[in-house]
């Protein structure tokens, strides 16, 4: 095992994440390990936006947007990614308008 395989490996971090309405309701709290960056991250952002006509002069404007760090030598993937992340969310945003009409 080289010296940077071990560095990476110790440098995951334990992060806590916490969400939930306010209020009365119950806060859910979600615990996952994330690896740090031994190095300055690159970041890769990718933003997409559309706007849709509801009919009868309504319109509403949808935006996603994604900035994910990673590695320089990773920009390829994680861009791919981050494509298909905000593609799915803006078609389920799409969706999610269009089912509210």
């Amino acid at each position: 095992m080289s010296q940077l395989t071990k560095k990476i490996e110790e440098a995951k971090v334990v992060v806590t994440k916490q969400y939930g309405k306010i209020g009365p309701e119950k806060v859910t709290e979600e615990t996952i390990e994330v690896q740090g960056f031994v190095v300055e991250p690159a970041k890769i952002q990718v933003e997409y936006g559309l706007t849709l006509s509801l009919g009868n002069y309504e319109m509403v404007r949808l935006g996603v947007s994604v900035t994910l760090p990673c590695y320089r030598e990773e920009i390829d993937t994680a861009y791919d990614y981050a494509r298909k992340w905000a593609t799915d969310r803006i078609e389920k945003e799409v969706a999610a308008v269009r089912s509210n009409k």
